[in-house]
């Protein structure tokens, strides 16, 4: 009997857990599905850790998120090197500072991470943070805040309307069905021979499989063309001036 095949999580985390009881109270964890972890912290669901099981700690709530880890292992290690609040027990804005100095790692820096606060201090705290250290955001770091019509993330899920906070993350592949239906539809009408990077036509993608073809455009524009990922590269790396760089550039235009 062949082994199961696990789908590759469309997103992953790291996330700051804080009690709504006692503010003192951190974790910090990782996960594919925050909604789903955080039922788990406050002992919804069986899962969870044994640093955040006591009742009088509970509800537990996410206060800030990174995503975009290409994936488990990814976030695994970025979790492990920002390390647990210790005692003495680490403020807030000392767990900030540790997540800001980590996100300036070269390592790191070349993953499309976002930053996102889901609670008015915790952004406060953040900011402050910045202010006070001089430091400057790592050009790669994308900051989103939505702290929804009210403060309480650990609230259960919205049901039905807009969703907000954590539930309005996209823990599945349902966002990129217009980008897959795109691309679908330029291999399905033999359009492999042409190749594009923004407006500069590349040399044609005769030779290649589809699994090295990515559409360059959005999926509601009208272009319809591929590029080789090595088309790419080539154009990024003289746009970004990495003309000698031994890997491609983490993101362009």
């Amino acid at each position: 009997m062949s082994a199961l095949v696990k789908p590759i999580p469309a997103l992953y985390t790291v996330y700051i857990l804080r009690s709504s009881v006692r503010h003192a109270s951190l974790y910090i964890g990782s996960t594919p599905n925050p909604p789903r972890r955080l039922k788990q912290h406050n002992g919804e669901v069986k899962g969870g850790a044994a640093r955040t099981s006591r009742p009088s700690l509970r509800p537990w709530e996410m206060v800030a998120i990174v995503s975009g880890f290409p994936g488990m292992l990814a976030a695994l290690k970025f979790e492990k090197k920002n390390g647990q609040p210790k005692r003495p027990r680490q403020s807030l804005t000392s767990v900030l500072s540790n997540l800001h100095l980590l996100l300036g790692v070269p390592s790191f820096v070349r993953w499309p991470l976002t930053l996102h606060f889901f609670h008015k201090d915790a952004h406060k705290a953040w900011k402050a943070w910045l202010a006070e250290s001089n430091d400057l955001v790592p050009t790669n770091l994308v900051i989103e805040t939505d702290f929804g019509p009210s403060t309480a993330t650990s609230a259960p899920e919205p049901v039905g309307g807009e969703s907000w906070g954590i539930h309005a993350l996209a823990v599945n592949y349902k966002p990129l069905r217009n980008y897959v239906e795109k691309t679908n539809s330029i291999f399905s009408f033999e359009r492999e021979g042409i190749a594009c990077t923004a407006d500069k036509i590349c040399p044609p993608a005769k030779g290649f499989t589809p699994s090295v073809l990515i559409t360059t455009a959005k999926p509601w524009a009208i272009s319809r063309a591929g590029a080789t990922i090595f088309c790419l590269e080539r154009a990024l790396k003289t746009q970004w001036s990495l003309s000698k760089a031994n890997v491609p550039p983490a993101r362009g235009s």
